[in-house]
């Protein structure tokens, strides 16, 4: 049972009432073995009203749904205490969101929490290909070299310390070109911001790609950059996704990529998360030899494998036939 993505306001209440009475419903009139619970800050609300029998109850832990962003998801996280209070088990997309886990229920039995990526990477959709035929077929000029920044263009995201990040090496490096794929509700804002760093003639812009199309993103660049500041920022599975093309990865810290970055080994932490820190660890991997770029793209290459759609679905089935 989940709720379909609409932006029309009316309809998306619509579907949430829907979705509250048909859970509450089928909570209490029907039988599971099993009620597994996404994203308890919403869909944890029927669980309120579910008169409880010997159902196992497995809560799946999200972003804000821990770690609130905006005012409003503080007043939700109250559904959050809820469920996992009813829960037999929990689960977490990372190690890094497990720790923020237990700053906020130091109490919950560990034996009970379990880490999976969100969905793992699905191999066959990311993987390392041949540079000029991504670059073809993406229609990009095989003369310049490319870092990317794949997410939403909202607050908090990073999209603004990259645009400054590419303002700071656009002199040293003008052989170097930038793609953004994303959208939100700032992107009037980052138009804004790139025209007034004058920067419009080294950025390719993308709305929206398909996964495949992402895969030759992720191929085309020499280096991904993963500036986001969001505590709730669980996993980044979109970090994966490129490490898992051979992309160099740079990310700040204090949130998910920590947990599958290592520094210098399969990618890059920022010493602080700034433009200016992020723009001086790229100045050190664009400095590096070849042959050490080549280790670390193979190390991220490798590292991505137990985060794999097949393993982590092997891994999450021995998980539910234990309950």
């Amino acid at each position: 049972m989940a709720v379909t993505k609409t932006n029309i306001k009316i309809f998306k209440l619509l579907k949430y009432f829907i979705f509250f009475v048909c859970a509450f419903f089928a909570l209490n009139f029907r039988k599971f073995d099993i009620v597994y619970v996404h994203y308890p800050a919403f869909s944890g609300i029927p669980l309120r009203f579910w008169y409880r029998n010997k159902t196992q109850l497995v809560v799946n832990i999200h972003g804000n749904d821990l770690v609130p962003e905006e005012e409003k998801d503080k007043f939700f996280l109250k559904n959050t205490d809820i469920a996992v209070k009813q829960a037999d088990y929990i689960v977490l997309p990372s190690e890094y969101f497990k720790e923020k886990f237990f700053e906020r229920y130091p109490d919950y039995d560990s034996k009970k929490v379990y880490v999976f990526p969100s969905g793992g990477v699905n191999r066959k959709v990311f993987y390392r290909d041949d540079r000029v035929c991504a670059l073809k077929n993406m229609h990009l000029n095989p003369n310049y070299k490319y870092i990317s920044f794949v997410s939403r263009i909202e607050a908090n995201k990073g999209w603004d310390l990259f645009v400054k990040i590419i303002n700071q090496l656009k002199n040293k490096y003008p052989n170097y070109r930038y793609i953004i794929v994303g959208s939100g509700s700032q992107e009037e804002v980052l138009r804004k911001m790139i025209k007034k760093y004058g920067l419009e003639h080294l950025i390719y812009k993308y709305s929206y790609l398909k996964h495949e199309k992402l895969n030759e993103v992720f191929n085309s660049s020499d280096i991904f950059c993963f500036p986001s500041l969001r505590e709730s920022e669980s996993l980044g599975l979109v970090g994966l996704e490129a490490m898992a093309c051979g992309c160099i990865v740079i990310s700040t810290s204090g949130t998910g990529p920590a947990s599958y970055i290592k520094n210098n080994y399969n990618g890059f932490i920022a010493e602080s998360n700034t433009s200016t820190s992020m723009a001086k660890k790229i100045n050190e991997i664009i400095s590096m030899s070849n042959e050490d770029k080549n280790k670390i793209r193979v190390n991220a290459e490798t590292s991505t494998v137990s985060y794999s759609l097949s393993n982590t679905a092997t891994r999450f089935k021995a998980f539910i036939n234990s309950i």
